[in-house]
């Protein structure tokens, strides 16, 4: 999960870019930043944006990046969150970090 700050430049597709890339390769080193800066390096020219967008372009583009490693698979060792529903769309049963919970419900 990635949210662009609204105060600086183009913070969208740096977001964006961000979350695609860890969800493709979900590890941080130096190589994967550098990447990251090349893919975002692409989408603008600098020196054809208009003098008030270059010096925005100049302090640069800040997001934040939430990624964890140990869901969104369903496989033994895996932390799950599931909800499990009847066929009219009522909980069944719930999975929370892979164990079955009391919902209150039959």
């Amino acid at each position: 999960m990635s949210d662009g700050a609204s105060v600086s430049f183009d913070s969208a597709s740096w977001s964006r870019i961000l979350a695609r890339r860890f969800a493709q390769h979900p590890q941080f080193d130096p190589d994967w930043v550098a990447q990251a800066i090349a893919d975002y390096a692409k989408l603008h020219d600098r020196d054809s944006l208009p003098w008030m967008q270059q010096a925005a372009f100049d302090r640069g583009s800040f997001a934040s990046l939430l990624g964890v490693t140990d869901r969104g698979r369903i496989a033994a060792g895996q932390r799950a969150d599931l909800v499990e529903l009847t066929g009219d769309l009522d909980v069944r049963r719930v999975m929370r970090g892979g164990e079955w919970i009391e919902t209150g419900s039959a």
